[in-house]
């Protein structure tokens, strides 16, 4: 009897440690799974989320300035990672709240969810969520309460699913501290063009003042810098702004929102250069001054006010009252 309770004992032990073993299995491996189901306490900032931007849905591509937005618009979240270390695989969960007068929201807009099995690297990988939200047209939003987990080594970390799923120990995690988000970009930058005349005349080059070309680029908004590159990637940073020496060109403006150096979004510009018109010959016959030349003529009148006329190399007339 005694070694029957005994066996019945051990029995329900091991069936005990079994579904243990399974139910943890099952978590690690995803299913409606939260943050909340992993094992707290992350000490790792190996993955990094560089940028969090939406997607249109039709063509799985950021949105332009062209995107069609009435009211509301149904998009996808897009995000940019980056590993310090290369890896296979990684598991994000995350809110997106609404950012108004900035102040983060206190109910989430949507819940993104999901393990991306794609090769990350140093250099940045993009992914996108499968889910689609509802976003306002304009409204600022954030992505908040935001999870990262991977694996170890080239393995892939998701095992061939989408599902969310925590890592086997809280040195492959990151979790979000409270209060902190990522904005997410809103493309509501313009492209731009300008045009200038040939400096000097009948050459290929012009001056160029980007500062006149910063409300064009960035319409209304108020909590964002504009600088401009000389390339796509964003890494030739134009200093002169305001005598800028260019030919035909295309160069890009990068706005930046002031709440996160991470969140900007990229426009072109287009520099024409025209030619410059041709100084015209200029005569006064009364007394004889001809251009191209330089000279005063002084227009007295008995009546009223005389005035006195300069001539610039026989370009330009200036008047002046005497």
């Amino acid at each position: 009897m005694r070694q029957s309770i005994i066996h019945r004992g051990f029995g329900a032990l091991c069936l005990l440690v079994l579904s243990t073993f399974l139910g943890l299995s099952a978590r690690a491996q995803g299913g409606n799974l939260t943050p909340a189901d992993c094992r707290q306490g992350c000490t790792s900032k190996d993955v990094k989320i560089l940028t969090a931007f939406l997607v249109d849905p039709a063509t799985g591509q950021p949105l332009t300035s062209t995107f069609a937005c009435n009211g509301t618009a149904t998009v996808k979240l897009g995000l940019t990672l980056t590993t310090k270390t290369p890896r296979v695989g990684v598991t994000v969960y995350g809110n997106i709240k609404s950012f108004v007068g900035g102040v983060v929201g206190s109910t989430a807009l949507a819940t993104t969810s999901e393990c991306f099995g794609i090769p990350l690297d140093t250099g940045g990988d993009t992914v996108v969520f499968q889910n689609t939200f509802t976003w306002t047209c304009g409204m600022p939003i954030v992505l908040t309460n935001v999870f990262l987990g991977w694996g170890t080594g080239n393995t892939n970390f998701c095992g061939g699913s989408n599902l969310f799923r925590c890592p086997a120990t809280p040195s492959k995690c990151y979790q979000m501290p409270p209060g902190e988000y990522i904005p997410i970009i809103i493309p509501t930058s313009n492209d731009a063009r300008a045009t200038e005349c040939a400096n000097p005349a009948g050459g290929s080059t012009a001056e160029f003042d980007l500062t006149e070309l910063i409300d064009d680029v960035k319409g209304s908004q108020t909590d964002v810098t504009v600088t401009f590159y000389a390339d796509s990637n964003l890494t030739q940073q134009i200093t002169d702004v305001e005598s800028y020496t260019s030919a035909d060109d295309t160069i890009y403006a990068k706005v930046t929102s002031t709440q996160s150096s991470s969140a900007f979004s990229k426009a072109k510009v287009i520099l024409e250069v025209t030619d410059s018109p041709v100084k015209p010959t200029v005569c006064a016959i009364q007394p004889s001054l001809c251009g191209p030349t330089s000279g005063t003529i002084r227009v007295l009148s008995p009546s009223g006010p005389g005035y006195q006329f300069s001539i610039d190399s026989g370009a330009t007339w200036e008047g002046d009252s005497l």
